[in-house]
């Protein structure tokens, strides 16, 4: 028999998407996004959530300021996967991750988001 993974919440950006703790796999996450046609999943590290939680605690941050600090070294332990444009999509799923978890809200602002850090 096969575990179910955990369902921890679902968020809608442009598209929507939804988190669930992996049961084969209790260090990830998998994120579940739903576009019209089409259903992709990927696997986020828990650890990369606890440190990026960590360094953006208190913080209203977007995907690309993220990014940017990515890019100066400005996050020591993140252990990103992706290179080019995927690792925008990378960083993304680290938001919603954090997301659903409560640790972080999203709100719509012009044609980007802005996701606001807990201190928690």
């Amino acid at each position: 028999m096969v575990a179910a993974n955990e369902f921890l919440g679902r968020l809608t950006l442009r598209n929507e998407y939804e988190v669930f703790a992996s049961a084969t796999n209790p260090s990830q996450y998998i994120v579940r996004q739903r576009s019209k046609s089409q259903v992709f999943e990927d696997r986020v590290l828990k650890e990369n959530v606890r440190v990026l939680h960590q360094y953006l605690k208190g913080k209203m941050v977007t995907v690309n300021g993220v990014l940017d600090e990515i890019d100066r070294g400005a996050i020591p332990g993140l252990k990103l996967y992706c290179y080019g444009y995927k690792r925008r999509f990378e960083v993304q799923n680290i938001l919603i991750v954090l997301c659903s978890l409560g640790l972080a809200t999203v709100e719509k602002q012009g044609r980007g988001f802005i996701y606001r850090v807990a201190i928690s």
